[in-house]
């Protein structure tokens, strides 16, 4: 009976999926958790390669394909309160581009994050996954456009200077955001305009309505995250999709230098 109930939730909130409201139509536990989402007419959470996964298995090689980051220094961002997680979104879209072989200029749509890690690498059974997750997601022109994540995991390792001019303007108010600039770039592991070793993949988003074809580069560079910095981001409690099984057929990638 508690499975109908939760449906008939799910499906009244069905409608609003892809608007801009906040706060949003589903959640991490209760009835509206990860597992109930695949049950939802016209959402996608149970139709093709869903993400996040745990990279291993089989890997095909590539070399020489590193991602280039055009990211403003300063860039003009939102710091939003999203009601599931705290997301920055460019004030100028077009000035923060990523390309890399056979794909972009793409455009970076928003950072946000995921506590714990959504996605693991090389990880074992029952082996937990890693203290967070930063997605930049970026789109391009396409009708639908299409997306393609930089996916960074996080450790309790020490502090992050390049996080913590967001951390300091977390709006607390549900829906509310602020105004303020910050170092992009700095967000990112390696070198600050080239990512030359990542796992590429197609899946889905990690959110109803787990829409497919999404491309994502998981860096294997994981960077620090201090354990205040850890408290302040995960206000909403743990806001990660369980891991998916990887599809037959699904082609994980590995690219080097």
């Amino acid at each position: 009976m508690r499975k109908y109930f939760a449906l008939s939730i799910l499906v009244s909130a069905a409608a609003l999926a892809d608007s801009a409201t906040c706060p949003p139509n589903y959640s991490y536990n209760g009835f509206t958790q990860p597992l109930q989402w695949q049950y939802v007419s016209g959402w996608h959470c149970n139709s093709g390669q869903q993400s996040p996964i745990n990279i291993a298995g089989q890997f095909g090689q590539e070399r020489n394909k590193p991602i280039s980051v055009a990211y403003q220094t300063a860039a003009p961002v939102f710091v939003r309160n999203s009601g599931h997680d705290f997301r920055v979104i460019p004030k100028f879209p077009q000035n923060n581009r990523i390309s890399v072989a056979g794909i972009g200029p793409v455009t970076l749509d928003n950072v946000h994050f995921h506590l714990p890690a959504e996605h693991a690498i090389l990880a074992q059974p029952g082996q937990p996954r890693l203290d967070g997750e930063i997605h930049f997601v970026h789109t391009d022109n396409s009708n639908p456009p299409r997306i393609f994540v930089i996916a960074v995991l996080l450790s309790k390792t020490g502090n992050n200077t390049a996080l913590q001019p967001i951390i300091d303007q977390l709006p607390i108010n549900l829906c509310a955001q602020k105004e303020t600039t910050i170092n992009l770039a700095a967000l990112l592991p390696q070198l600050p305009q080239r990512i030359t070793t990542y796992y590429r993949y197609i899946g889905s988003l990690t959110t109803p309505k787990c829409d497919g074809n999404v491309t994502f580069f998981v860096v294997p560079e994981v960077k620090p995250i201090g354990p205040l910095q850890h408290t302040r981001l995960h206000a909403f409690g743990d806001n990660s999709r369980p891991l998916q099984n990887r599809m037959s057929g699904t082609t994980i990638t590995r690219v080097t230098p």
